[in-house]
C-alpha cells in the first residue's frame, strides 16, 4: 500500500491563515528604509547640483558684463587713437551695444602736459540684470600712443542693477 499523509488541521471557516514568518516583516521594513534613504539622498544631491548651476550661470552672467564694460573702455581708446579730433573734442559720453548688453561710456581729460594728454575713460555696463563699472586712465602720448597707467573695476564684484 501507499504511504499515508499527514494532513495539517484545517483553518477555522471565513479566516485564511498566514505563516508566521517575522523575517519576511523585516526584510520590507529594511528595503522600505533602504530606499527612503536613497530617495532622500538623491534629493539632495538634485539640490546641490541645480544650487551649482544657479552659481554658475550667474558668473558668467558677471563675467559678461565685466567684458562688456572693459568693450566699452577699449572702444573708446581706439576712437582716441584713430581720431585726434575725439580726443579734441573730450569730455564725451555715449552709450554702445557690445554683446547683448549695454556699455555707458565716458571719457574726460585730467591733464595736458606738452603732447602728453590723461584721460580717464568709465565705462558702465548692463547686462540682463547685472551691472559692471570699469575705470582706465591713460596718457594719450604722439604718434598714437597709449600708456595704460590705471585699469579696475570701480564697484563691487558682484552688485545687481536695482540694488543700492
Amino acid at each position: 500500500m501507499g504511504k499515508q499523509y499527514r494532513c495539517l488541521p484545517r483553518p477555522p471557516a471565513g479566516r485564511i491563515s498566514k505563516p508566521n514568518r517575522p523575517e519576511a516583516a523585516f526584510v520590507a521594513l529594511w528595503t522600505a528604509s533602504a530606499v527612503l534613504v536613497l530617495a532622500a539622498m538623491a534629493t539632495s544631491l538634485f539640490g546641490l547640483a541645480w544650487g551649482e548651476r544657479v552659481i554658475s550661470l550667474q558668473q558668467v552672467k558677471q563675467l559678461q558684463t565685466y567684458y562688456i564694460a572693459e568693450a566699452g573702455v577699449e572702444y573708446a581708446l581706439s576712437r582716441c587713437r584713430e581720431d585726434g579730433e575725439w580726443t579734441d573734442g573730450l569730455p564725451r559720453v555715449f552709450n554702445h551695444d557690445f554683446a547683448g548688453g549695454t556699455a555707458v561710456v565716458s571719457a574726460v581729460k585730467e591733464t595736458v602736459d606738452g603732447e602728453d594728454i590723461t584721460v580717464r575713460v568709465e565705462s558702465r555696463a548692463v547686462y540682463q540684470a547685472y551691472k559692471r563699472t570699469v575705470v582706465a586712465r591713460v596718457i594719450l602720448g604722439p604718434e598714437d600712443a597709449i600708456k595704460v597707467i590705471g585699469w579696475q573695476e570701480k564697484y563691487n564684484v558682484f552688485p545687481k542693477a536695482g540694488g543700492h
